[in-house]
Protein backbone atom coordinates (compact mmCIF):
# COMPACT_ATOMS: atom_id res chain seq x y z
CA UNK A 1 0.00 0.00 0.00
CA UNK A 2 0.72 3.66 -0.94
CA UNK A 3 0.15 6.74 1.04
CA UNK A 4 0.41 9.98 0.09
CA UNK A 5 -0.14 13.08 2.86
CA UNK A 6 -0.90 16.82 1.66
CA UNK A 7 -1.71 19.66 3.32
CA UNK A 8 -4.33 21.50 1.31
CA UNK A 9 -7.14 23.93 1.71
CA UNK A 10 -10.22 23.45 1.33
CA UNK A 11 -14.37 24.44 2.10
CA UNK A 12 -17.03 21.36 3.62
CA UNK A 13 -20.22 21.76 1.80
CA UNK A 14 -23.82 20.51 2.06
CA UNK A 15 -24.96 21.18 -0.88
CA UNK A 16 -24.87 24.79 -1.73
CA UNK A 17 -24.33 25.42 1.54
CA UNK A 18 -20.76 26.36 2.99
CA UNK A 19 -20.56 25.01 6.47
CA UNK A 20 -16.38 25.28 6.79
CA UNK A 21 -14.29 27.79 4.97
CA UNK A 22 -10.61 27.91 4.16
CA UNK A 23 -10.06 25.00 6.23
CA UNK A 24 -6.23 23.87 6.34
CA UNK A 25 -6.87 19.81 5.76
CA UNK A 26 -4.11 17.14 6.13
CA UNK A 27 -5.31 14.48 3.91
CA UNK A 28 -4.15 10.95 3.53
CA UNK A 29 -4.47 9.43 -0.09
CA UNK A 30 -3.97 5.67 -0.21
CA UNK A 31 -3.33 3.33 -2.94
CA UNK A 32 -3.57 -0.79 -2.04
CA UNK A 33 -1.73 -3.18 -4.10
CA UNK A 34 -4.67 -3.94 -6.11
CA UNK A 35 -5.16 -0.22 -7.31
CA UNK A 36 -8.07 0.48 -4.97
CA UNK A 37 -7.76 4.52 -3.47
CA UNK A 38 -8.66 5.77 -0.54
CA UNK A 39 -8.50 8.96 1.61
CA UNK A 40 -9.25 10.21 4.74
CA UNK A 41 -8.48 13.75 6.09
CA UNK A 42 -8.65 16.25 9.55
CA UNK A 43 -8.91 19.35 9.93
CA UNK A 44 -9.55 22.08 12.25
CA UNK A 45 -13.24 23.52 12.91
CA UNK A 46 -14.36 26.94 13.34
CA UNK A 47 -16.24 27.64 16.49
CA UNK A 48 -19.09 28.25 13.78
CA UNK A 49 -18.94 25.30 12.25
CA UNK A 50 -22.07 22.68 12.73
CA UNK A 51 -20.78 19.56 11.34
CA UNK A 52 -22.84 16.34 12.30
CA UNK A 53 -21.00 13.26 13.46
CA UNK A 54 -22.10 10.93 10.55
CA UNK A 55 -23.34 13.01 8.07
CA UNK A 56 -22.22 13.43 4.71
CA UNK A 57 -20.42 16.58 3.15
CA UNK A 58 -19.07 17.71 0.23
CA UNK A 59 -15.06 18.58 0.38
CA UNK A 60 -14.17 21.28 -2.26
CA UNK A 61 -10.38 21.88 -2.68
CA UNK A 62 -8.76 25.28 -3.58
CA UNK A 63 -6.85 22.75 -6.43
CA UNK A 64 -10.17 22.16 -7.82
CA UNK A 65 -10.68 18.34 -6.88
CA UNK A 66 -13.98 17.88 -5.03
CA UNK A 67 -15.42 14.57 -2.94
CA UNK A 68 -17.85 13.15 -0.99
CA UNK A 69 -16.63 12.84 2.64
CA UNK A 70 -18.86 11.23 6.02
CA UNK A 71 -17.38 13.11 9.55
CA UNK A 72 -16.27 10.25 11.79
CA UNK A 73 -15.57 12.33 14.69
CA UNK A 74 -15.39 15.24 16.06
CA UNK A 75 -12.95 15.62 19.03
CA UNK A 76 -11.46 18.59 20.83
CA UNK A 77 -8.20 19.88 20.78
CA UNK A 78 -5.52 20.84 23.42
CA UNK A 79 -6.13 24.43 22.96
CA UNK A 80 -9.97 23.96 23.16
CA UNK A 81 -11.01 23.95 20.07
CA UNK A 82 -12.45 21.21 17.87
CA UNK A 83 -10.63 18.55 15.04
CA UNK A 84 -12.59 16.62 12.28
CA UNK A 85 -11.84 13.84 11.26
CA UNK A 86 -13.12 12.63 8.04
CA UNK A 87 -13.40 9.33 5.50
CA UNK A 88 -13.23 10.26 1.76
CA UNK A 89 -16.56 7.95 0.50
CA UNK A 90 -15.69 7.45 -3.22
CA UNK A 91 -12.85 9.63 -5.43
CA UNK A 92 -11.07 12.76 -4.87
CA UNK A 93 -11.29 14.36 -7.92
Amino acid sequence: MRNVTKRVKGDILDGETVMAESLNVVLTESTSSTGMRSWLGTCALPSDATLVVGNSYELRLEDGRSGEVIVVGISADSGGGRIARLRGNGALE
